[in-house]
């Protein structure tokens, strides 16, 4: 695998690396099939354990190096193996977790529609939230009025459009989970967020982002992350 990846032959190195961390993995103390991502309640959760309270905490959000080895961690489950790659080019990262995802994933374009719909979503929030800031005479009272009647109609229900389906009562920890399982690599570009009384998982990315960008998350390469 180590000489594909040298050699540029993603395919090769990809599986390679698969079964890599397959052989890896504890069958004896999780005898259960493995998953496509081993242990991916766990590893989901801790990615996004603690709440953002700035874009620095926000993993989605990661220096382009930083991002890449996380997500080489989650994806591939073993710390021995993803260590592997942590030293090799940005470039090479990339292209390796982009072949990984689709190998991994061959549902991933309709996980990708759903997001770019959770984008614009949230885009359109963000653009009205700031209309009615501006507007002449607003006052604090109209704008909590304002952000309650959009935020609770519309947010609150972008944690089902990302998973696909509604899960009646769920946490945004459920969501995750579910979200983890069924599109592993969703759970790299999303974050916490409060919302009125409760807490969503909504989308997030840099969208200076190569790998962002080659996934098909980001529409618009140039306009500020959401």
């Amino acid at each position: 695998a180590d000489t594909a990846l040298d050699g540029g032959d993603m395919d090769r190195a990809v599986s390679g690396y698969i079964i890599g961390a397959g052989l890896a993995y504890d069958y004896a103390a999780f005898p259960e099939p493995l998953p496509l991502v081993p242990n991916h309640q766990t590893e989901a959760l801790k990615l996004h354990g603690a709440y953002p309270r700035s874009a620095e905490e926000c993993f989605a959000l990661a220096p382009p190096e930083a991002h890449a080895n996380g997500a080489l961690d989650y994806l591939l489950g073993d710390p021995e193996t993803a260590a592997r790659l942590a030293d090799k080019p940005l470039d090479t990262r990339v292209a390796f977790l982009i072949k990984l995802v689709r190998r991994m994933d061959p549902d991933w374009d309709s996980f990708a529609r759903r997001y770019g719909e959770a984008v614009a979503r949230t885009r359109e929030y963000g653009e009205r939230l700031q209309e009615a800031t501006n507007e002449p005479g607003q006052s604090p009272e109209t704008l909590d009025a304002e952000i309650g009647a959009h935020l609770t109609e519309s947010l609150k229900e972008l944690s089902a459009l990302l998973l696909g389906r509604t899960i009646p009562d769920g946490a945004w920890w459920q969501y995750l989970k579910e979200l983890a399982f069924e599109h592993p690599a969703g759970v790299l570009f999303v974050s916490r967020q409060v919302v009125g009384d409760s807490e969503i998982i909504m989308p997030r990315y840099r969208a200076d982002s190569a790998f962002a960008q080659a996934l098909g998350l980001v529409s618009e390469p140039k306009t500020a992350t959401p």
